[in-house]
């Protein structure tokens, strides 16, 4: 396909690249959510844990690519659950320690929340996200001379905003199979 770009076609696939990824992602969390489905959104003994992040996609063979029109797939539903299979307390028992731990679990309107706003913050970026995908501005660092590492900071976060506007425009459209054919 970027063999058959013009020239100022490649001016511009970098952009349209991030703005697919960015929008497909939104579109997979939204039809999950509509579907009263959560990636693996949950707290226990451990932590808050949250499926719903970057290294949870994959991209497709360009096979399906040029079949289906689009490119990302989601993965990792080991511990994905429907809304009526929610359990709002949780209690742990260490049965070594003898002893019971309760948690009270988020409403399922803030776990459908949170689990959105980790995969926004996986996607953009964040260091805090623990999904083992980190974005590295080591890059930008080794670059000789002070302008071409503020190009390319500027480039960077460019790139972030596009992925995360594109992620919210999808997750606010309705999941509509016809429309999103439609938009690309």
């Amino acid at each position: 396909i970027i063999a058959k770009c013009t020239p100022s076609d490649m001016e511009h696939i970098l952009i349209e690249i991030y703005h697919r990824l960015g929008f497909e992602s939104g579109f997979i969390q939204k039809l999950l959510h509509e579907n009263k489905i959560s990636w693996g959104t949950y707290r226990d003994g451990l932590g808050t844990h949250c499926n719903a992040h970057a290294n949870n996609y994959v991209i497709v063979p360009f096979a399906q690519f040029t079949e289906y029109n689009y490119c990302l797939a989601p993965l990792d539903f080991d511990m994905a659950f429907y809304e009526n299979e929610y359990i709002a307390n949780m209690q742990t028992i260490d049965t070594e320690m003898k002893t019971k731990t309760a948690y009270t679990e988020y409403t399922w309107q803030e776990v459908m929340v949170m689990e959105c706003n980790g995969n926004r913050g996986s996607l953009s970026g964040d260091p805090d996200i623990s999904t083992g995908v980190h974005w590295s501005d080591d890059c930008l660092l080794q670059s000789e001379d002070e302008e071409t590492r503020n190009k390319l900071n500027v480039l960077n976060w460019a790139l972030r905003d596009t992925l995360i506007a594109s992620f919210d425009q999808a997750y606010g459209t309705a999941t509509d199979a016809k429309k999103l054919k439609q938009m690309f």
